[in-house]
């Protein structure tokens, strides 16, 4: 998936900059393999569109996923054209999208679905100069931040 996201940005003039401290070395229980390249695929898709849109020369898009112990955190940080104010509350819902070429606004209704699903938390902030960052954190599996979230917790 990474690969051929790196080799995707690059024919769009875009480049992907993976931070060495990257690790995803064993499985992750709360997500199944098919949500987790969900999640990393649209998030790296809309940091590549929003970069490739963006009429300033293309920085690199930053990209860090790490699994402690603890929680699975991905954070993307392009600095494309941004979240629009106007729906930057909104931008989780189906349907609403910062692009106006027939795109359906599904990618981060799914994301966060699924982050949700699992427990976890989506931050969404401005990039300096310009753009957005994602942060996702992600509970492993019976971590105290996943059980405070359901109903038999004490």
């Amino acid at each position: 998936l990474l690969l051929g996201k790196a080799a995707r940005a690059r024919e769009k003039g875009v480049e992907l900059s993976f931070d060495p401290a990257c690790r995803l070395d064993r499985p992750f229980l709360p997500l199944g393999e098919q949500e987790l390249i969900s999640i990393i695929g649209n998030l790296l898709y809309n940091a590549i569109e929003a970069t490739q849109r963006s009429p300033l020369p293309h920085a690199p898009v930053e990209v860090l996923i790490k699994l402690s112990e603890q929680e699975l955190i991905i954070e993307v940080a392009a600095q494309g054209v941004g979240i629009p104010p106007a729906i930057r509350e909104r931008i989780f819902e189906r349907g609403i999208t910062t692009k106006t070429r027939g795109d359906h606004g599904i990618g981060l209704y799914l994301i966060e679905s699924y982050v949700t699903q699992a427990g976890g938390a989506i931050e969404v902030a401005d990039n300096t100069p310009r753009g957005a960052i994602f942060s996702l954190f992600i509970p492993a599996a019976g971590t105290a931040r996943q059980l405070e979230d359901t109903d038999y917790a004490t």
